[in-house]
């Protein structure tokens, strides 16, 4: 109940008790929501190492979030530029078309420039 009522960044638990009580862990690793997990040998390790141990989930943990943001990020960047390239094809080949009416052209040419403003946003990869 303790670790739903609270938020965790991480939950330290003795080895011995995950290999003893498998079942009842599940439920453990459930209600750590966000929390780190770690595992350790508390017959065999001193404080400082279960500081160690922590700290060094923690790290990784940090570095899974930012490999995930830069993922997303990127997939982001992917999907939008796919989208202006689209439109500025699109615009231009509209633009291309004899004898447009005057607002007709007014509006693809604003709909153009706004797409190369998004373009240049998006960076060298747009």
């Amino acid at each position: 109940e303790q670790l739903q009522s609270q938020e965790f960044t991480a939950v330290v638990l003795d080895q011995a008790l995950v290999d003893r009580s498998a079942g009842s862990m599940d439920m453990m690793w459930k209600r750590a929501g966000g929390a780190i997990v770690v595992t350790v040998s508390f017959g065999i390790s001193g404080a400082d190492r279960v500081v160690r141990e922590v700290q060094a989930a923690l790290r990784r943990r940090e570095k899974e979030r930012a490999s995930a943001r830069t993922a997303a990020v990127a997939g982001l960047r992917s999907e939008l530029t796919g989208a202006v390239t689209g439109i500025l094809l699109s615009s231009e080949l509209a633009l291309a078309q004899p004898e447009l009416p005057a607002v007709v052209v007014s509006k693809l040419r604003s709909v153009h420039e706004l797409a190369m403003q998004m373009k240049e946003q998006l960076g060298p990869a747009a």
